[in-house]
């Protein structure tokens, strides 16, 4: 699932600048900043697939490619099946320098550096916004969703957050995932009435938002056990809601079931699905209001994924639910980390070098190191042996 970021700061795209006087061997006087075009910018997970945007803007995708979602031709059969997948990263083609990453279950979408949307996967539910719908395998422009300044997907759905606040979605909204106030799918971003947003997160069956003008967290879809109002077990949301208790946030993250907020004094909290104790405070059993976590403030960085969440701390990546315990766990790096995201088993961290190292579940080559075996400790997406 989509984390979030703290970091404000974009680095500048830039590449190796050509001499027009030639042949000198000399960078020209005003060339900006040189950007590694290896080093990571970007990482997102799904379940099955992640995917990572370079310094130079260009996207690599990797693992379960069944429905086109890696966005490039399959490397090797699955284990145990005859469908693609990609155990290494591979570039998507056909794509402007990026600038935002979004994936969902089986699509993946970005905003390029000129706010155009791309996406490619599985639109038979409409997820893009646009296009033809069906399975696509390479990038389409998707031109509903201009300006786009944030995008986040889930497991039928995208939504994207427009340079005025607007928050605009599409797919197949069966849990009100839409948060247009039905559970009616549609094909073309429609957009959610009365909500100015400054963040964005989305998680499997739902989505969440930061209130723009006071930091309350805003949440909409599935609701099956009450992990977006406990007095209304079984009943979805279908239109934004107030996560009691959790005001004052800069940034959020969505799970399966749970969700959490970074606040201003950088601490977190988390309310939702604690059955795996994905929440962080040390125990199981759901709460009926979010909760603080485990783990002091500063949190620089958080994301969540179907039952378990992890953060960033003093670059110490921590992480707590299923596969880890209640209780925050370290995972060993070899580097401080700067930013991560979740998958459904694996995760995955952007070290202090750019590099990007992955660990847990590896079935479909989702950790990038040219396997489908679990390595039993993080390991390195090889980002630039394409």
């Amino acid at each position: 699932m989509k984390p979030f970021h703290l970091v404000t700061l974009l680095i500048t795209l830039a590449g190796c600048e050509f001499d027009p006087a030639g042949l000198t061997g000399e960078p020209s006087a005003d060339a900006g900043p040189v950007v590694d075009p290896c080093a990571a910018e970007e990482i997102e997970a799904e379940a099955t697939h992640t995917c990572a945007r370079r310094g130079d803007g260009t996207v690599l995708c990797w693992g379960f490619n069944g429905s086109g979602q890696v966005g490039s031709p399959g490397q090797a059969p699955c284990p145990g099946n005859a469908l693609d997948c990609n155990p290494l990263p591979a570039p998507v083609g056909a794509l402007p320098p990026v600038v935002e990453l979004a994936l969902g279950e089986a699509h993946s979408c970005a905003v390029t550096a000129d706010r155009r949307t791309f996406c490619w996967g599985d639109n038979t539910s409409g997820q893009f916004g646009g296009g033809a719908v069906g399975v696509r395998p390479a990038p389409v422009a998707i031109e509903g969703r201009g300006d786009a300044l944030e995008m986040v997907g889930g497991e039928a759905y995208t939504c994207s957050r427009d340079g005025g606040g607007a928050i605009w979605c599409s797919g197949r909204n069966a849990y009100g995932e839409l948060g247009v106030g039905s559970t009616e799918p549609s094909e073309l971003p429609v957009e959610i009435p009365a909500v100015t947003a400054s963040g964005l997160a989305g998680g499997e069956r739902g989505v969440c938002a930061i209130r723009a003008d006071d930091g309350q967290v805003l949440c909409w879809g599935a609701n099956d056990l009450g992990q977006l109002d406990a007095t209304s077990v079984g009943q979805d949301v279908l239109s934004p809601i107030p996560i009691t208790g959790v005001t004052g946030a800069v940034a959020i993250a969505a799970g399966g079931r749970h969700g959490c907020a970074v606040l201003g004094d950088a601490s977190a909290m988390c309310w939702g699905d604690n059955g795996a104790g994905q929440l962080g405070n040390g125990e199981l059993g759901s709460p009926s209001a979010a909760i603080a976590i485990g783990v002091p403030p500063p949190i620089t960085a958080l994301a969540t994924a179907a039952d378990h969440t992890c953060a960033v701390r003093d670059g110490l990546v921590l992480c707590w639910g299923d596969g880890y315990g209640a209780a925050p766990v370290a995972v060993e790096l070899p580097a401080a980390a700067i930013d991560l995201t979740a998958g459904g088993a694996h995760d995955c961290a952007i070290l202090d070098d750019r590099t990007v190292w992955c660990w847990g579940w590896n079935g479909y080559g989702q950790l990038g190191d040219g396997t489908f075996t679990d390595p039993g400790a993080p390991v390195e997406a090889r980002l630039c042996e394409e």
